[in-house]
C-alpha cells in the first residue's frame, strides 16, 4: 500500500467517524426530545387529573351551597328577596345612615347583618323594607304612632340574640378523604376559606305585634264602644234616608209601568216611612232594635279598638242584637211572570241601579248597604 493509498483510506475512515458522531448526536438529541416530551406529558396528565379533581370538588361545593348563599336573604328574611322588586331601591351606602338616624339601628347590628352577607348590595334596602313592614304590623294591630326607634330596638334585640354557626367546618378533611391522592394547594386554600364561613341565624320576620290587650280590665271600654254604636246607627239612619229619597226620584223618572219599578217604588216608600219614624222618635234604644248592634260592635273591634282581644260574647252574646238588614219580600207581584227567586233578584238589581244598594266589596265588608235579607231566608246575603 502506498502512502497515498494509506492517506485516502484514513480520510475515508475519518469521514465515516464524523458521520457516525453526527448520527450519534442526532440520536441523542432525539432521545432528549422524546424524554422531555414524556416529562411534559406526565406533567400535563398530572395537571389534568388535579384539574378534574378540583372541578369535581367545585361542582360539589356548588351543590352544597345552593340555596344557602346570600346569607341575609335566607336567614334574615326567610328567602323573600323582595328588594329587586321594590319600586324604590335604596343602596347600602344610602341605607346605613337612614337605619341609624331614623330607626336607631346600632353599629353592632349593622356590622353583623351586613358582614354576614359580605356587604352584598341590596341588604340595606331589605332591612329598611322589613322595618317598615314591622311598623305596619303594629299599626294594623292598633298601636298607632309607635316610634320608629321602638321598632329598631326590636331589631337590635333580635340580632344581638342571634345564633352563629360554621356550616362548613371540617369540610377540608372530609373532601381530603374523598381524594386519596391528595388535593391541590389552590383547592386547599378554597376549602379553608369555606371552613371559616360564619352563618348567622336571624329572623327579622319574628318581629311581630305583641299580644292584644284585655278590654275587660277597664269596664269603661265596653260602655264607650256601646256609646259609639249609637252614634254609628244614627249616622246609618241619616244615610239610608238620603238613599231612599234618591231611589224614589230614580224610579219616578224611570216610570212605573214596569212591574219591578212599581214594586220597588212601593217598597222604597214603605221603608222610607219606617226610617222617618225612627228619626222623629229619636230613641237610641229603638234604633238599636231597628238596625241591631252586632255589626256596629264588629266595626269598633276592627278599627278603633283592634288592639284589644274581645271574646265571642262581645259579638254575639245576650247583650248583642243581631244586625238587621233591609228585607226584600217574597210575594211575587201581579204582572211578574217568573218565580220568587227571580223576583227578588230583579228587586235587588233595581235597588242597586237606583243607588240604594252597593255591590259587596271585601275591602269594605262592613258596608251595611251591601247586604240584604230575603224574606224566608235565615241569613242576609251579599249584594252581587
Amino acid at each position: 500500500m502506498t502512502i497515498f493509498q494509506g492517506l485516502m483510506k484514513y480520510d475515508d475512515w475519518a469521514t465515516d467517524l464524523k458521520k457516525y458522531k453526527q448520527q450519534q448526536k442526532l440520536l441523542q438529541t432525539k432521545i432528549d426530545l422524546e424524554t422531555r416530551e414524556l416529562d411534559l406529558r406526565e406533567k400535563t396528565l398530572e395537571f389534568n387529573i388535579d384539574k378534574q379533581k378540583d372541578d369535581l370538588i367545585i361542582e360539589t361545593l356548588k351543590v352544597m351551597t345552593k340555596g344557602s348563599s346570600g346569607g341575609l336573604r335566607t336567614t334574615l328574611f326567610g328567602g323573600t328577596g323582595s328588594s329587586s322588586s321594590s319600586k324604590k331601591f335604596t343602596s347600602n351606602k344610602d341605607a346605613i345612615p337612614k337605619l341609624k338616624s331614623t330607626w336607631g339601628i346600632t353599629n353592632e347590628t349593622l356590622f353583623k347583618l351586613l358582614g354576614n352577607t359580605n356587604l352584598e348590595e341590596g341588604v340595606g334596602n331589605e332591612i329598611l323594607l322589613e322595618l317598615n313592614r314591622a311598623k305596619d304590623t303594629y299599626e294594623e294591630a292598633g298601636y298607632l304612632n309607635i316610634p320608629n326607634e321602638e321598632i329598631g330596638m326590636l331589631l337590635n334585640q333580635v340580632v344581638s340574640s342571634a345564633t352563629q354557626s360554621k356550616p362548613y367546618e371540617g369540610l377540608l378533611s372530609r373532601v381530603d378523604k374523598l381524594a386519596p391522592d391528595g388535593i391541590s394547594a389552590t383547592m386547599k386554600d378554597i376549602l379553608e376559606g369555606f371552613e371559616s364561613y360564619v352563618e348567622m341565624g336571624v329572623n327579622v320576620g319574628g318581629i311581630s305585634a305583641p299580644d292584644k290587650r284585655n278590654p275587660y280590665e277597664n269596664p269603661s271600654i265596653i260602655s264607650t264602644i256601646d256609646s259609639g254604636t249609637d252614634t254609628r246607627l244614627a249616622q246609618r239612619l241619616k244615610d239610608e234616608e238620603a238613599r231612599l229619597l234618591r231611589t224614589l226620584e230614580y224610579l219616578t223618572n224611570a216610570g212605573l209601568g214596569d212591574p219591578i219599578n212599581k214594586e220597588a217604588y212601593a217598597w222604597t216608600n214603605q221603608r222610607l216611612a219606617q226610617v222617618k219614624q225612627e228619626r222623629e222618635l229619636n230613641s237610641a234604644g229603638r234604633l238599636r232594635s231597628f238596625y241591631g248592634t252586632g255589626d256596629a260592635r264588629a266595626i269598633a273591634a276592627a278599627t278603633d279598638y283592634k288592639e284589644y282581644a274581645f271574646d265571642d260574647d262581645f259579638f254575639s252574646g245576650p247583650n248583642v242584637i243581631p244586625t238587621k238588614f233591609a228585607t226584600i219580600p217574597s210575594k211575587v207581584p201581579d204582572g211578574f211572570t217568573s218565580g220568587t227567586a227571580e223576583y227578588q233578584k230583579a228587586m235587588v238589581e233595581k235597588l242597586k241601579a237606583a243607588g240604594y244598594l252597593d255591590p259587596y266589596d271585601e275591602n269594605n265588608r262592613f258596608n251595611w248597604f251591601s247586604k240584604v235579607n230575603f224574606q224566608g231566608f235565615p241569613e242576609a246575603v251579599k249584594v252581587e
